[in-house]
């Protein structure tokens, strides 16, 4: 459905009334729309001046003068069924639903609904808002190909500029490029064969794809160069090289597939799909970096002489690694206490993560749509619907007072609850049509009974009038108003409502949120209130809110299985081949420190737990895992060499410690892209990845070297590594 809201205008002159229904009749003409419920063909029913009861659209004929359109706001505003649903009580706005047909995709009739509004607003002069659900995904579309354009472009250029700055040499920049753009365009060119659509969450593939594909170029090109200082053939080089780094390469690419695979137990369907596509990109980019990089590297030749001495420049970079190594190596129990108390702050700030799903909040602020939905929503709560389905279990049950009567309770009890507008069904038109065929008074404004005592005059031959009494089921009274509404000529109104059987109604309950955090206690509410108080009557709950709902609770549950999942299969695989379970539970123990320290960024800094979010922690487990691999293998190695545990963690700084530190500086800038999403949740997810890099790397990079020297595990002098970087 597309809500079209016409508010701060004076609708109910006789113009105005002219310019509405011309614009209801452009709606009803759009390719894909099922029928428009405006005030100005909404039936009303009432007696004329003749006491004949009337069933007609409310502008039919049209009003002549203003006087009669302002009869025609009062009738409207008489029948509750209308009343805060179409017509605010003000006069000042009203309200038209576009259902759309079943076959047709919302989205794009919401499209032609806005540029026909668009239209109206130059040539009619109304203030035209155009909402819903329908709405919101049209815009999302908008701003996602938006989005993706201009995102990778920046992640592009900020790849460019790192790595010139890091390499200062052509091919240390366009090698990478290459390689991650082989990764993006196999993984979109997949979706496009399989026919996955884009959505919310997979806009964000190529920057993630950028981000991470760029990662084993890095250590790739940084040992290239550390060891082509020593001179020989460019071949040899490229051999040791790849000799060294051919195992932490694909162990890395192995272990963030599977951080990205873990999201497959969300359950949600688009966040699925992003985990799946990304983890094929990234074996895309495995296949580059070890079979197109190094030929690649064979091919242009050593680096020329200014280039070998340029590479020197990691030299300041491995001094301060040197350093650093030192420090941790001679503090060793401040260090270890200086990180429990930053995971018991972090854990503390995780206990206050909220959990927060709102599509209208993940529009930025001042966007046409955010601003259309607050100036519709100031006159009809319609932000988000819910709907309860009253199943008969058989034909013409809703005919049945006693039916009836329970949905009226249920109504009432609707409207009773906070950010609960209006509340639409079957009921109002039942009780209008009995209050106008029952003397049009107020206190008949009301549901049959079982039984009902009705009346009628008989005349006599002799002209004296007398009352007949007389009793008729509730039942019959309701199937005449039914057969009465059917025959007014449109009962799409009543299709929308209840179906064709009348087996099953519908209450369509507006709200005024579409945050999760508040939907959850009114859901749960309904739901107490139709176990108790419908007794064998079945209900069920759906709509928007809903799912929001449904999808919130995905969240939280695919939240803590998805991480589970990722650390079981990186404990996994980094155990088979390392193989070692001892040195595969180390190569875990820093991703514990940045996934406590994410969630304590996330509750200390207000980020809710939403479908964006929720990647973050298979991303900092599948990513963040690549940096312990590669500290762990050099360390392994440097242990075969005669040297102390110290000495050894100096070296495994200076050369891997140095290359994960550029590594997580030049993803973490990648990732950091995204914070100039137009969507809050994509920006909090970009921030959120980026921080989790860097806390990725300091979690590898001081929590393994003070763990390491201080237990001395055995399992690292059985490696089997061979070389090493100078």
């Amino acid at each position: 459905m597309v809500v079209v809201g016409i508010t701060d205008t004076d609708v109910f002159t006789a113009d105005g009334i002219r310019r509405l229904e011309s614009l209801r009749r452009q709606l009803e003409q759009l390719p894909g729309v099922d029928g428009v419920l405006c005030p100005t063909n909404a039936r009303l029913v009432y007696l004329d001046d003749e006491d004949t009861l009337q069933i007609r659209p409310a502008a039919d004929p049209l009003p002549s003068s203003d006087e009669q359109a302002r009869r025609l706001a009062e009738r409207l505003l008489s029948q509750p069924a209308y009343r805060s649903v179409i017509v605010h009580p003000s006069g000042r706005a009203v309200m038209c639903m576009v259902m759309v047909k079943a076959s047709t995709r919302e989205s794009d009739v919401a499209g032609r609904v806005i540029e026909l509004a668009d239209d109206a607003k130059r040539n009619q002069g109304f203030q035209i808002h155009v909402t819903g659900r329908a709405a919101a995904t049209y815009w999302a579309r908008i701003l996602m190909g938006r989005d993706m354009g201009m995102l990778t472009g920046i992640a592009l250029v900020v790849m460019i500029l790192l790595l010139a700055g890091l390499f200062r040499s052509w091919r240390g920049v366009v090698l990478p490029l290459v390689i991650v753009s082989a990764a993006v365009l196999w993984s979109l060119g997949l979706m496009g064969y399989l026919g996955v659509p884009l959505s919310h969450s997979t806009e964000v593939l190529p920057i993630l794809l950028i981000a991470m594909g760029v990662a084993d170029s890095i250590h790739i090109l940084k040992t290239y160069y550390a060891l082509g200082r020593e001179g020989g053939p460019v071949e040899n080089t490229v051999a040791r090289t790849m000799t060294e780094l051919n195992r932490p390469v694909v162990l890395t690419s192995v272990t963030t597939a599977a951080g990205f695979l873990a999201l497959n137990t969300s359950g949600i369907e688009s966040i699925m799909t992003l985990g799946l596509f990304t983890a094929f990109g990234i074996m895309v980019a495995l296949l580059f970096s070890v079979a197109f990089m190094p030929a690649a590297l064979s091919l242009l030749g050593p680096p020329a002489s200014g280039r070998k001495k340029g590479s020197g420049r990691f030299v300041a970079l491995e001094r301060v690694a040197e350093g650093y190594a030192r420090l941790l190596t001679g503090h060793r129990k401040k260090v270890l206490l200086f990180i429990l108390v930053v995971v018991l702050a972090a854990g503390w700030g995780a206990t206050s993560v909220p959990v927060e799903m709102s599509n209208l909040d993940n529009f930025p602020k001042g966007h046409r749509f955010r601003l259309d939905t607050e100036a519709v929503n100031r006159y009809f709560p319609a932000l988000s619907t819910l709907m309860v389905i009253i199943e008969g279990g058989k034909p013409d049950a809703v005919k049945d007072p006693k039916i009836l009567h329970a949905m009226e309770e249920l109504e009432d009890f609707l409207r009773r609850q906070p950010h609960v507008g209006a509340v639409q069904s079957v009921t109002a038109l039942v009780k209008q049509m009995h209050r106008v065929l029952h003397g049009d008074v107020p206190e008949q404004y009301r549901l049959p009974r079982d039984i009902e005592i009705e009346q009628e005059k008989i005349t006599g031959e002799d002209g004296s009038v007398r009352v007949r009494r007389f009793e008729v089921q509730g039942r019959q009274l309701v199937a005449q108003y039914f057969q009465l509404l059917e025959m007014s000529g449109k009962p799409d109104e009543l299709s929308h409502m209840v179906t064709y059987d009348y087996s099953t109604a519908r209450i369509n309950v507006m709200l005024d949120t579409d945050r999760s955090s508040l939907l959850d206690p009114l859901t749960k509410k309904v739901r107490e209130f139709l176990s108790r108080e419908l007794g064998t009557l079945k209900a069920e709950l759906t709509g928007m809110s809903e799912l929001i709902r449904a999808v919130n609770r995905m969240v939280i549950t695919g939240q803590g299985w998805s991480i589970l999942t990722s650390l079981v299969l990186v404990w996994l695989v980094t155990s088979a081949l390392f193989r070692s379970v001892v040195l595969g539970a180390f190569a875990t123990l820093p991703l514990f420190f940045s996934l406590f320290l994410n969630f304590g960024v996330m509750g200390l800094g207000g980020i809710a737990l939403n479908v964006m979010t929720m990647a973050t922690s298979s991303v900092a487990v599948g990513v963040g895992i690549d940096y312990a691999i590669h500290f762990i293998h050099r360390f392994q190695m440097e242990r075969t060499r005669p040297s102390g545990w110290e000495e050894a963690t100096i070296r495994s700084m200076r050369t891997s410690g140095v290359a994960v530190s550029l590594n997580a500086l030049v993803v973490a800038a990648g990732f950091g892209v995204l914070m100039a999403s137009s969507f809050g949740g994509v920006a909090q997810m970009g921030l959120l990845i980026a921080l989790t890099m860097i806390t990725s790397a300091f979690g590898a990079l001081t929590v393994l070297p003070v763990l390491f020297v201080s237990l001395r595990p055995r399992a690292l002098d059985g490696g089997n590594a061979k070389g090493g970087e100078r």
